[in-house]
């Protein structure tokens, strides 16, 4: 699911004066400074020491820094750097000093590349509210892009929500959405990215010449007082990896672009669905709403299922169920009187040919903590469960049947839900 950048008023501490996460961050000899334009660092084989605020524990250190680094949430646009550093995490060369203050290892950095990296200890943080910093093994440029986003009539922002603006580097899109990565697509081809303020304004710094896609959304309140999405996605095709070059965002020279004004029309499109839970059932209306991560929830017409063939990966094809748009799809019914609330529906594919996949959509009915599948929750159940805990969406591993909440990450509020399925 697309994880994009968290609004002003996004966080519970909002407005509150959050302790940064640490006091210095170098590499290759240079001391980064924060939200500046810092030299270059060499590129190949660096040092990194990250000074925390804070004591890393035994227990960040024993985990050997598997779903942080070392308890920090470190996020790089483009994304490279971040698995580079975690790689390293996971290396013996990485040490914490005996004060327990610093953590120091080695990463190997490409030569031209930039950079926009934040640090925080929770990703609900606000990026305005995080460390910020902009560097690279190339000299940054100058140009930035900025302007306004507009709401559609009868919506208004939602306090405390959600929203922002993020570029999107086509070329390495379209090579996420080949590859068959365990990441959100977007988050991998993201190149910066950056909050909206109380007014909708955005300003993204540091933009080396080139022609970027555009993603945007915010969380709103229409008049009926529901809470929904609005966004837009421009440039790009989500599920072919297709560019509009017309609609392209392009920094040419080193020329700023400003005042550019985006509509934020309605939905912005899903992407990268493996499978969604049933929230709520609608028999009269033949529909059913699903809960994503993440994200307020989806209405789906269940009154039709699909079978399609498209020329790309099973994971594109969800986004076109979500979407509601059968224009294109060959229809058949399937029962679904007896789906009920935690039932899952997933997404199977066969390839019938090198470049095209058949999908069915099918659903399963079953507890939501049976991850066996045995009909009962059980301890083996607890087994399984135990071994995913801690896991998130953002790293390798992550065990997306146990986030049982699906906000990203097998967590309390999901061992709460286990307990409250337990049979013994």
């Amino acid at each position: 699911m697309l994880a994009i950048a968290t609004g002003v008023m996004g966080s519970t501490g909002w407005g509150q004066e959050i302790k940064p996460a640490v006091t210095s961050f170098v590499i290759g000899g240079v001391t980064l400074q924060e939200d500046v334009k810092n030299p270059p660092v060499p590129s190949g084989m660096q040092k990194f020491e990250i000074t925390y605020n804070t004591l890393i524990t035994r227990e960040q250190e024993e985990e050997k820094f598997r779903y942080g680094i070392a308890g920090l949430q470190i996020h790089s646009y483009p994304f490279e750097f971040t698995i580079s550093l975690y790689n390293a995490t996971q290396g013996t060369g990485v040490a914490v000093s005996e004060d327990r203050m610093t953590l120091t290892g080695m990463v190997d950095l490409p030569a031209g590349a930039t950079y926009q990296m934040l640090i925080s200890r929770h990703d609900s943080d606000p990026i305005d509210e995080r460390q910020q910093y902009f560097w690279g093994t190339a000299e940054l440029p100058d140009a930035i892009i900025s302007g306004k986003a507009t709401l559609p009539e009868g919506v208004v922002p939602l306090t405390m929500g959600e929203g922002g603006v993020a570029l999107i580097d086509s070329e390495r899109y379209l090579k996420a959405l080949a590859s068959e990565q365990d990441f959100d697509l977007f988050e991998l081809a993201i190149f910066r990215i950056t909050d909206f303020n109380e007014h909708l304004e955005y300003r993204l710094k540091h933009v080396p010449d080139g022609a970027y896609a555009m993603i945007a959304f915010q969380e709103v309140l229409d008049a009926q007082g529901n809470r929904k999405d609005v966004g837009i996605l421009k440039g790009i095709n989500a599920l072919t990896g297709g560019v509009d070059s017309t609609a392209l965002v392009r920094v040419v020279d080193g020329q700023s672009v400003t005042d550019l004004q985006i509509m934020l029309e309605g939905e912005p499109e899903a992407i990268d669905f493996s499978e969604v839970r049933i929230d709520s059932v609608d028999a009269e209306s033949h529909s059913f709403s699903v809960q994503v991560s993440r994200r307020p929830n989806m209405i789906v017409d269940a009154s039709q299922a699909l079978i399609v063939n498209i020329p790309k990966h099973i994971q594109d094809i969800v986004p076109v169920f979500l979407s509601g748009n059968f224009d294109d799809f060959l229809n058949f019914v399937i029962p679904f009187s007896d789906l009920e609330k935690g039932d899952i529906i997933s997404i199977f594919g066969t390839s019938i040919s090198d470049t095209e996949m058949q999908a069915i959509l099918v659903i399963r009915h079953r507890k939501r903590s049976d991850f066996n599948g045995d009909g009962n929750v059980d301890f083996t159940d607890f087994l399984f469960f135990a071994e995913a805990f801690g896991t998130r969406d953002i790293f390798s591993g992550y065990v997306a049947e146990a986030d049982l909440d699906g906000d990203g990450q097998v967590a309390f509020p999901d061992f709460l839900i286990f307990v409250s399925d337990f049979e013994g």
